[in-house]
């Protein structure tokens, strides 16, 4: 009987040996935050940023300011939070103090971004260099592709020149010099001219 407590007593004391270990192990929970704020830009003083994306670095996690630049996402105290927009520079932002209920609210401040392009310059086209080209274009059975042919396109010495003044192209104008589209407006005119005739008793024109 002895022997049997002794056994029991040392298989109690292995037991709760090995849950306070395990428990010595277990990693403490981090401290959540439930962090909100509003976006401004940094250049105004209450310009709200709309739509700017906030995602804790390294990590999928994340949020997006709405219309009004408003945001609040739960973070742990380690946390590094990235601001990105566009037309802005990234900001990044993490916690220095301690927060008192595990809640922060702050005015996050966005420093606009200046972007410097390349300049390009727009060289136009003479009246009949235009008409030139868009006559030129044949128009295959498949309607969603064409080709122009390279003759027909202005050589760089007629892209550099100056556009004329006080030339204004009419699209209208352009179109009834293709061959299908003047026929067919010749036709109608010719028809108009028939009924006329034949209305007033005169002699029935032909077509020229």
């Amino acid at each position: 009987m002895t022997k049997q407590l002794k056994i029991l007593f040392f298989l109690a004391f292995a037991v709760l040996s090995g849950n306070s270990l395990y428990a010595q192990e277990l990693p403490k929970p981090q401290q959540v935050i439930q962090f909100s704020g509003i976006i401004f830009s940094s250049d105004t003083i209450n310009e709200r940023i709309p739509f700017v994306n906030i995602r804790v670095k390294n990590s999928r996690r994340g949020t997006v300011s709405d219309v009004n630049g408003f945001f609040s996402i739960p973070i742990y105290k380690t946390d590094t939070l990235i601001f990105s927009a566009l037309g802005y520079g990234n900001f990044e932002f993490y916690l220095q103090d301690e927060v008192p209920n595990n809640r922060l609210f702050l005015n996050i401040r966005m420093r606009p971004q200046i972007y410097t392009l390349k300049g390009v310059t727009v060289y136009g086209l003479t009246k009949e260099n235009f008409k030139r080209a868009f006559l030129q274009v044949e128009i295959p059975e498949n309607a969603y592709a064409y080709k122009i042919d390279p003759k027909s396109l202005p050589t760089s010495d007629e892209i550099k020149m100056p556009p004329p003044v006080g030339i204004v192209i009419s699209p209208s104008e352009l179109l009834k010099e293709i061959p299908f589209i003047k026929n067919a407006s010749d036709k109608k005119k010719h028809k108009k001219r028939v009924e006329k005739a034949e209305k007033d008793g005169d002699e029935i024109p032909e077509m020229h």
